[in-house]
Order: C-alpha cells, then sequence, then structure tokens
C-alpha cells in the first residue's frame, strides 16, 4: 500500500499493522502445512504486537490504516476458517481411532473369555488314565 499525501508523518501504528500482516499471512501459510509449533509462536508474537498497538492513539486513524485493518480482519477470518476445519478433521480422526480401539479391545475380550478348546480342556485325572 502506498502512503497518501495526507500521511506525511507516519502514523506509529503503521508499521506494527504491517508486522501484524506479514504475520498472519505466515500463520495462513504455517496452518495449511500443519506446523503447528509456527503457529504458536507467531501467535505470540501477534499478542505482543497487540499490547504494542493499543498503546497507540486510536483517534488519529488514517485511510490507510482502516484499509490495513480491512485486509487484517480478512485474513485472520479466513486462519479462523482454516483452524476450525482442520479442529474438525483432527475430531473426526480422534473419534475413528476411539472406533477402532474399542473394536479391537472388543475383539481382544471375545478371545479372553472364549471357552477353551478340547485340548486345554481335559482334566488332570483324564491325563492320569
Amino acid at each position: 500500500m502506498e502512503l497518501h499525501e495526507e500521511n506525511a508523518c507516519i502514523h506509529p501504528a503503521l508499521p506494527l499493522l504491517f508486522q501484524w500482516l506479514h504475520l498472519s499471512e505466515e500463520e495462513t501459510k504455517s496452518i495449511k502445512t500443519s506446523d503447528w509449533a509456527e503457529v504458536s509462536r507467531i501467535q505470540n508474537a501477534k499478542a505482543v504486537l497487540q499490547s504494542q498497538l493499543s498503546e497507540q492513539n486510536a483517534d488519529n486513524n488514517t485511510n490507510e490504516i482502516s484499509e490495513i485493518a480491512d485486509t487484517l480482519i480478512a485474513i485472520e477470518t479466513n486462519n479462523r476458517h482454516l483452524l476450525d476445519s482442520r479442529l474438525i478433521e483432527l475430531k473426526k480422526r480422534m473419534d475413528d481411532d476411539s472406533k477402532s480401539l474399542s473394536n479391537m479391545n472388543n475383539v481382544q475380550n471375545a478371545y479372553i473369555h472364549a471357552p477353551l478348546n478340547s485340548r486345554h480342556s481335559i482334566s488332570r485325572l483324564e491325563l492320569l488314565t
């Protein structure tokens, strides 16, 4: 985005917003590649930026800040949807794994409680005779 003439004095929030924009774009890539350590690092970095931004004077917002904010909101909304879909996939996989484990336990229990075969059911008395 290019600076408008009215912004000859750069608003102090602009560099922070550009950093946030870059981090959000990197976060999208990390979510898509399931790099959760990187997602966590990025979210921590954005939390630091958020505290710095909250110290800025919000009364003096420019059109450029509004445009960046709109872009950031769109990217963050998209990232939220990506995370939601990954969470749904993970829950489904966990449910499937749980069902498989339950089925394996049922099979195991069926064999443990199955009647002994005839070789094992011969009494000691029968062996002696």
